[in-house]
């Protein structure tokens, strides 16, 4: 009898899981915003500890994260994207060899020993020079980790392996729509790896559906409506520093259209930006109330919270048996 209760209780929660996957409106109202809000109930005082460490040093640590975009554009549709190729505003752009130079040299000046990851709102194979790039940057920058996300749509092997051995970490965003099955030139890479199991370690291939509900991007995200308004501060405008292609210093990641721009390394130097005035305006609002911040108030995303948890969270190397399942 409790057998077929709990298969009951199962069933019933496969139904309800279907139905809300099929339907956005339940999706966000009964699934994502209760899951935000019991993340806000925990994250609220870690995060506050979070900032009360970081301030208590006579000048705040440098970023976390830095993301370099050096080329604006994504060749992805995914519905849960503000940018995707169907929507995106940009006009492109693509970052000056020489900017790119002395963003690394800068980055080596300070020591950076962060995560360093060579995309932001972009697809970094559409930048052909990714990997002369990210030689450089393995040269240049030993003590930072290396990161580098692509939905693998212009990835093959000769590619990865061309890339791999220059960063610490690989993620692969494999967006699907339908039948979840991988595309031949993702399974071949999959193949590799479980060939090679000490990569393994460092890559991930992720299988996200194009019509997820997923975290709304400073609001931007066109397929969310019915936000969750978080009563945690955010980490990001303490813990992380994207550059954009022209040099400018976007808020966030999930400022993706730049509305709002904090300094530029075309002119400036990165400790000016990241100690300056605007930076330190954004934060002593934010600390008070995202609703102070136009972008910030609807934002349902919570920043990077510290080092150790920043890579933790994309769970490396814990779904290969899922992969494996896949390409049989």
């Amino acid at each position: 009898m409790k057998f077929q209760f709990l298969y009951i209780i199962k069933k019933i929660h496969k139904l309800f899981i279907d139905l809300c996957s099929k339907n956005r409106f339940l999706c966000e109202v009964l699934i994502v915003n209760p899951r935000k809000k019991r993340q806000d109930k925990v994250n609220q005082p870690i995060i506050k500890a979070s900032i009360e460490r970081l301030l208590s040093y006579d000048k705040l640590p440098y970023p976390i994260a830095v993301e370099i975009e050096t080329y604006n554009k994504c060749n992805g549709d995914c519905d849960f994207c503000p940018i995707n190729k169907n929507l995106d505003p940009r006009e492109h752009k693509y970052m000056k060899e020489e900017l790119f130079y002395s963003i690394i040299a800068q980055l080596k000046e300070i020591g950076f020993k962060g995560y360093l990851s060579e995309f932001s709102n972009n697809e970094p194979l559409l930048d052909s020079r990714i990997f002369e790039f990210s030689k450089h940057i393995k040269q240049e920058l030993p003590l930072a980790t290396k990161i580098i996300f692509t939905n693998g749509l212009l990835l093959n092997l000769d590619k990865f392996l061309n890339l791999v051995d220059n960063v610490d970490y690989f993620l692969i965003d494999h967006y699907y729509e339908g039948e979840l099955k991988l595309r031949e030139n993702i399974a071949q890479i999959a193949r590799y790896c479980l060939e090679h199991p000490e990569l393994k370690s460092k890559v991930k291939i992720q299988t996200i559906n194009k019509h997820a509900i997923r975290n709304n991007r400073g609001g931007d995200s066109s397929n969310r409506r019915f936000v969750y308004n978080l009563k945690s501060c955010c980490m990001y405008p303490f813990s992380q520093f994207i550059i954009r292609p022209t040099g400018e210093i976007s808020l966030c990641c999930n400022d993706p259209k730049g509305r709002y721009t904090m300094g530029d390394l075309s002119k400036e130097k990165i400790a000016d930006i990241w100690w300056g005035e605007k930076y330190k305006k954004i934060r002593e609002e934010i600390l008070i109330s995202r609703a102070n911040v136009e972008i910030c108030k609807n934002c349902d995303n919570f920043g990077v919270l510290d080092t150790d948890r920043y890579i933790s969270n994309y769970k490396i190397g814990k779904n290969w048996n899922d992969i494996e399942k896949l390409l049989q």
